[in-house]
């Protein structure tokens, strides 16, 4: 029986960093499935890789200011502030720079999406409105 290990989320990130075999099959699986249709993907670059490969996709980006990010990481994660900033800016730095090796892709070009929401001051239940208003459009 394989043995299992629990890896942080920047832990992942540096071994990911050293391995990018692993950023190309997970994305090589994204692309499966959203060529099937009727999916939801979440991720970085699942705007990007839908656009780039020609693949039909509603494409939504959710953002919210850092300060926000950071209370809720903490709020789920038990961490103090300082420990998840350093976490996060760290995470987007890592994902970028790897993304750019990879692909010449900067996920946070929000060129490739539909719909952008700022979700800093909106409830999951305002988000999921706004982004049923814009599909039934």
């Amino acid at each position: 029986m394989a043995e299992e290990y629990e890896m942080e989320l920047a832990e992942f990130g540096k071994y990911a960093e050293e391995n990018l075999d692993i950023d190309q099959e997970l994305d090589k699986r994204q692309l499966v499935y959203a060529r099937k249709g009727d999916v939801i993907l979440e991720g970085r670059l699942a705007g990007w890789l839908t656009k780039a490969n020609n693949v039909e996709a509603f494409k939504i980006l959710l953002t919210a200011d850092l300060d926000t990010r950071i209370k809720r990481i903490m709020g789920r994660e038990g961490k103090s502030y300082d420990e998840v900033r350093v976490d996060i800016l760290e995470r987007e730095r890592c994902e970028l720079e790897r993304f750019m090796r990879l692909y010449r892709a900067d996920y946070q070009d929000e060129s490739h999406y539909d719909l952008i929401i700022d979700t800093t001051n909106l409830t999951p239940e305002k988000i999921v409105e706004r982004i049923f208003s814009e599909l039934n459009k």
